[in-house]
Parts: C-alpha cells; structure tokens; sequence
C-alpha cells in the first residue's frame, strides 16, 4: 500500500473576495499532508508561517525578521507531528496491517497526545471512564476543569508550559473570571493531577510548571448558614413555584439537603428511589466510594413531603429522584432565587450543607453526631460549626 507524510503550506487563501497566497496578515497554515492509497488528507499543525520563507523541498521554515528562536520552535513542532506520521505507518507494517485514513488518524491522535496536555488529558479522561478508574460524576467535574483549561488556551506544549510560567498566567486568568480561592483551587488541583498521571504512568517527561507555584488548599472559607427567616421564605417560595418548573426542581434539591443530612451536592444527583425504605434513607456517599461505607439517617417529615413532591412531578423512568442539573447551573437558579427573594447571604449548593449543621447544633445536637452525618473522616472539620448560631 502506498502512503506518505510531508510538511506543507497552504496558499489559497482568499482576501477581501482576491485570491492571495497569505492571509491578511502575511502568514499561512502549515500541515501535514498524507497521502493513502492517493487519497490527500490535510492534518492542521496550528502554526504559521509566510510561505516565501518556507522551503517546499525540506519541509522547513527559514528565518523570518530574524527571528531564529521562533523558527526553530515552529520546525521543531512539524518535525514531531512528521515523525509521529511515520511512527504510525511504522506501527502498521510490524502489525502487517493495512493502512487506512481512519485507523491512521485514530493512531495519530494518540501520538499527539504525547506532547499536549489538552489532548492527553481528553483521551486519558475518556479513557479512565471506559476503564471505571473515575465514575461518571467524577469525569464531569473533571470535564469541567478540562473546558476552563481549554478556555484559556486549546494547545498546553507539555515542553513549553514551565518555560511560559503556565501556573502563574493560569492563575491570573482564573482570577479576572471571578472563580472564588476554593475553585481556583479545584481547577489547578485538576490540572495537576493529569500532569502526574502524565509522568508516572506514561513516562511522559517535562519541566513541572508547578515547581515554583503552590496551589495551597483553602482554610476553611468565608461563609455564614442562612437565618432561620430566610429558610421559611425559602419553603414558602418553593409551595408557589410551578410543579415540575426547572426552579422548582432544583430548589426542592437544595430543600430537601437541607432537610435530611446536608448532603454534598455529588450524592444529591445519585439519589435513587430504592436508597429509600420508609422514612430510612440508607446510601454509600460519593465520598466513601473506595471503602464501600454506608450512610443511614432517618428522613425528616419534611424531607419525606419534598421526596414524594420529587416522585410525582418525575416526567421519565429514570430511577433518580432529583433534578440532576450540574452543580454550577443550580448555583445560577439559586442566585436568581437570592435576589428576587433579596436574601442578604448568597444562595449555593453548598450552603445548604453548612446550614444543616448549624441548625442541627443549634436544636442540641451533639458534634460528634454531626460528624456522622456530615460524612466527616476528621472530627476539626466538624468543629468548625458550633461558633455559628442563627439569629431570631
């Protein structure tokens, strides 16, 4: 079978309705160009060069306004995209396979991947989901890190990301989007993982662009339960809301969290209807996925009102109980629902969580209770509650 790979140029481009070589800034596309049994597909490098300074013969860009550095980092990048090509055709003769554009493409991805963190990190994901290495709440957070990385930029060089001081601009950009120290936090921490599962489990070798940026875990964190007033305008907000209204589904989410365990917002989208026996609820947490430990509580009255609200209004067979809206889209809701109701503390996920347990210290209850039901391994965690007592 005959196939081949070469470095090239593209100079069709079109100006202002003319035909030119470049485009309006003086420069063109560079690719790979592969050729399978006379077939031509176009791989792009997403790199630029202008094609009077580039040699067709050797597939090479020549210094352009002096710029040397520039143009040995453009070669060096469709040098590697040329070997990986060939590195796959390799693959295929030893395999004594035939050599198809949808099998060299699937071959060449993976290659590609060696070098980009976004790329790696895409396919490691999807790999680690089809493997049960990460469950599937967990390859969403993880997709949500990965989309903010690729908002910041769509090609991370594993060579090049210390020598940009990648963490630090990364860190800035997180910032001027107005992402809280505890989210900017869940990002990098993200970010590094994939880096380390980039080294140690496929020998993936480069700089550390952490080395000299700590990405310190938040103490604690600003936050305050809501006032007992606010609950009750809450609970009579939610009788008012249209039944089966994208509102009220996630309110009766944040209600009933509030009103059973103060549940984290992973285990509030897995509840199922069999997690239920009478006014028992009994499930293993996200959290205690690993050691396969269970959680039971008894459901309050009011809990019990919000599932069987839940169970009425379902309009599919799924055997979820709750709106499964992502955690940051309820957040949104729950703003909205902050200010129309003009509530002085802010409305999220989480606050439901802080809020059940400072209630139920402020009713009696006993930390090391709470400890339990907070699915606390460390009973500090738990102490952080008892200083806050609700206002009349």
């Amino acid at each position: 079978m005959a196939y081949s790979a070469s470095i090239r140029i593209k100079t069709d481009y079109k100006v202002e309705g003319k035909a030119s070589k470049t485009r309006a800034n003086g420069t063109s596309a560079l690719y790979l160009q592969l050729i399978i049994e006379r077939t031509i597909q176009k791989i792009p490098l997403e790199q630029n060069w202008h094609p009077d300074y580039f040699d067709e013969g050797s597939g090479k860009c020549l210094p352009m306004n002096g710029d040397i550095q520039r143009c040995q980092d453009v070669n060096l990048i469709c040098q590697q995209a040329l070997s990986d090509a060939n590195n796959v055709f390799t693959e295929f003769c030893l395999r004594r396979q035939p050599v198809t554009l949808e099998g060299f493409r699937n071959e060449f991805r993976s290659a590609l991947s060696k070098d980009d963190l976004v790329q790696y990190w895409t396919k490691k994901m999807d790999d680690r989901l089809s493997s049960r290495e990460i469950s599937k709440e967990t390859w969403k957070s993880q997709r949500t890190s990965l989309r903010k990385l690729i908002a910041f930029s769509k090609k991370q060089p594993f060579a090049s990301m210390a020598e940009r001081g990648f963490a630090k601009k990364y860190d800035a950009f997180l910032k001027r989007q107005g992402y809280a120290v505890t989210t900017k936090w869940c990002f990098h921490k993200d970010v590094i993982a994939y880096l380390n599962l980039a080294r140690t489990k496929d020998n993936i070798w480069f700089p550390d662009p952490y080395a000299n940026f700590t990405n310190a875990k938040p103490q604690g964190g600003s936050w305050a339960p809501l006032m007992q007033r606010d609950l009750l305008l809450l609970d009579a907000f939610y009788r008012t809301l249209e039944p089966g209204s994208v509102r009220r589904q996630i309110l009766r989410r944040w209600l009933f969290a509030l009103a059973s365990c103060g549940m984290r917002i992973s285990d509030q989208v897995r509840i199922k209807e069999d997690w239920r026996m009478f006014d028992v609820l009994s499930f293993i947490p996200h959290k205690n996925r690993k050691t396969g430990r269970k959680l039971t509580i008894k459901l309050s009255r009011r809990s019990q009102e919000l599932w069987d609200d839940a169970i009425q209004e379902k309009d599919n067979s799924l055997p979820y109980v709750f709106t499964r809206t992502s955690g940051q889209k309820a957040n949104e809701h729950l703003h909205d629902i902050e200010r129309e109701l003009g509530l002085k503390l802010p409305m999220h996920n989480h606050i439901a969580r802080h809020t059940f347990a400072t209630q139920f210290l402020d009713a009696g209850g006993r930390v090391d209770v709470l400890q339990k039901f907070m699915n606390h391994s460390n009973i500090q965690s738990t102490m952080i509650y008892p200083m806050f007592a609700y206002q009349p």
